[in-house]
């Protein structure tokens, strides 16, 4: 009979699943042993078995054992490993029990902040800083689709190239980047100018896809491998930056409606690469509102019927780099 049968005989008669292969390792390891006449186990001297057949029969409950110091070896570790499941089962129900009660009962320490903060300026507590801020996402379209019908290196190289270019963008404008998200990257302006210098990378960006990243990747692969299209969404408002996750294993989470609203933007599927909202269109410069020559308005107005008919602003321009 094959270890296999033994071991699903084994685990239905003790109640342990398969998934706890490891803690019943020791388990398995007397069963092994016992194909072997005076195998030693511990501070167990087992005897020389009956035949694997007789085995199987004991675990499997269907004949009285004939070797009983096996079978107690046996039934003994797996009460050891369940009292050590159940132990860890209620030591982590009792870490979580602990972990809500205390982030929903603890007091928030916040602050004002003037820049983008770090990780380790923030505790894994209730503790955050609050900042006026512009937040951009930039999403790259139909990459589900591209993925399917692409290789896993060119899709990948697809990524990197975006990403990479929205990035640059990003930073030489006075951005902050503060995620990567799979096929889309989210960044933060501050200050004075932080409406219009994400307006502004949002065109520019604009115009990197079109003039930069697909002529390289025609070239590349030629006019039918794929076209890179994207969207990107901008809000402005106060938003709370806080950190989240555990110990070793965290992140900061932007709490507020600009991080979910230019999230929701970029998820658009409509007649413009880039949207902004009303708030953003009111509060940025005169020239990133008007181009050409002669000079008018870049951003057409409309209303986000997903949102209550909010007015928002959408744009095909391009500025060039």
């Amino acid at each position: 009979m094959g270890s296999q049968y033994v071991r699903r005989a084994f685990y239905r008669e003790v109640g342990v699943s398969d998934d706890q292969n490891k803690l019943c390792k020791s388990i398995l390891d007397a069963i092994s042993k016992a194909s072997n006449p005076a195998t030693s186990y511990g501070s167990l001297l087992i005897p020389p078995p009956s035949p694997k057949p007789d085995l199987f029969s004991i675990l499997a409950g269907t004949r009285p054992p004939q070797n009983s110091n096996l079978l107690s070896a046996l039934l003994g570790n797996a009460e050891a490993a369940k009292a050590t499941l159940t132990k860890k089962a209620m030591a982590l129900r009792d870490q979580l029990i602990e972990e809500a009660s205390k982030i929903f009962r603890e007091r928030w320490d916040t602050r004002q902040g003037e820049v983008v903060p770090e990780a380790a300026t923030l505790q894994l507590g209730n503790d955050g800083v609050i900042l006026n801020a512009t937040i951009m996402y930039a999403d790259m379209r139909s990459s589900t689709a591209m993925v399917s019908d692409l290789s896993a290196k060119l899709a990948a190289e697809i990524y990197k190239a975006y990403l990479s270019c929205a990035a640059r963008v990003i930073k030489a404008n006075g951005g902050t980047i503060t995620a990567y998200d799979g096929d889309r990257i989210m960044a933060v302006f501050i200050g004075g100018r932080k409406n219009t210098s994400a307006a502004q990378s949002a065109l520019k960006i604009n115009w990197a896809l079109q003039n930069i990243l697909n002529p390289a990747l025609k070239k590349q692969y030629g006019d039918s491998v794929y076209q890179l299209a994207h969207v990107i969404g901008v809000d402005t408002s106060e938003v709370l930056v806080s950190r989240i996750g555990v110990r070793n294993d965290n992140d900061l989470v932007w709490v507020g409606r600009a991080a979910n609203y230019a999230a929701k933007l970029a998820a658009l599927d409509g007649d413009f690469n880039a949207w902004i909202t009303a708030a953003v269109f009111e509060n940025m410069l005169d020239e990133a509102k008007y181009g050409g020559n002669p000079r008018r308005l870049m951003w057409e107005a409309r209303r986000w019927t997903q949102m209550s008919d909010m007015r928002v602003h959408g744009s095909n321009w391009t500025w060039s780099l």
